[in-house]
């Protein structure tokens, strides 16, 4: 297991509401669907996520070097719940 320091743990903790708001996520949409269970399938890619170093590394590049984290398995949700 990595060392990880308290703003490490935080970042990760994080993560999804992060990549969200940056795809355009409409949050409220999100957890309508499924009676909220949809967020709870989301929360646990996440916190379950084979690819937290390049989640990291997507979120700190600046937005206009972005595109789609094809690496993220929350993304087909994210796209059903952009803002109209």
């Amino acid at each position: 297991m990595e060392n990880l320091v308290p703003q490490d743990i935080e970042r990760r903790a994080s993560r999804m509401r992060e990549m969200a708001d940056r795809l355009g996520v409409d949050k409220a949409k999100m957890c309508k669907l499924s009676q909220g269970r949809a967020v709870t399938g989301a929360r646990s890619n996440c916190a379950n996520c084979q690819s937290v170093p390049r989640c990291l590394m997507w979120l700190d590049a600046p937005l206009t070097s972005g595109g789609t984290p094809v690496f993220c398995p929350n993304v087909p949700l994210f796209d059903l719940c952009k803002t109209d």
